[in-house]
């Protein structure tokens, strides 16, 4: 197998994700059911990178054992261990959407907005776009991020737990700094 042309589902799985040096930025395939409200599959190039999701205070999100994402302080020299592996496409107008891979001991989740609300999900099959994400407001370096699902949510914060809010809501949105690890 070409190891520059890996499925989206091999690539979730963890299987092939030795495959490429680290230092190199990989390419792979990757099948979109719902693209971007269309009821047509469609290939797009597709890169993978290693990333921390840093908040403007400076915590770090991070996946927990009850299946659900929180920003927490961690000390700098840990902060490399709490990446998320980064699936981006360009969209329609130039958009990059992007899909978050968080690990848990051996498995892979996903944060989706399913229903206004935000869920990790075991991922196994194609994604669709309520996996998707895309940047939305800037201040300074720091950007809010918002689903590309409609309704369009962005993701926001409740104490330390991460969840999402619309422009009817009363919790601003999370601003996050994207720290390439690639």
């Amino acid at each position: 197998m070409d190891k520059h042309k890996l499925s989206f589902k091999e690539t979730c799985s963890g299987k092939y994700s030795q495959v490429a040096p680290p230092q190199f930025r990989r390419t792979v395939l990757l099948l979109v059911t719902a693209a971007m409200g269309r009821n047509s599959v469609k290939q797009s190039p597709f890169s993978v990178r290693k990333a921390v999701l840093k908040t403007t205070d400076g915590k770090i999100a991070s996946i927990r054992p009850k299946k659900y994402i929180e920003v927490q302080d961690i000390q700098e020299e840990n902060a490399k261990k709490k990446y998320v592996t980064v699936f981006m496409y360009t969209g329609e107008g130039k958009s990059v959407y992007m899909a978050f891979r968080f690990q848990l001991k051996r498995k892979f989740y996903f944060p989706v907005v399913k229903n206004n609300e935000l869920k990790v999900l075991n991922h196994r099959s194609s994604p669709s776009d309520e996996f998707f994400f895309k940047w939305g407001e800037e201040s300074g370096n720091a950007k809010s991020l918002v689903s590309v699902a409609a309704p369009q949510v962005y993701l926001s914060c409740e104490g330390k737990v991460v969840t999402v809010g619309t422009a009817h809501t009363s919790t601003p949105p999370l601003l996050f700094d994207m720290v390439w690890l690639e």
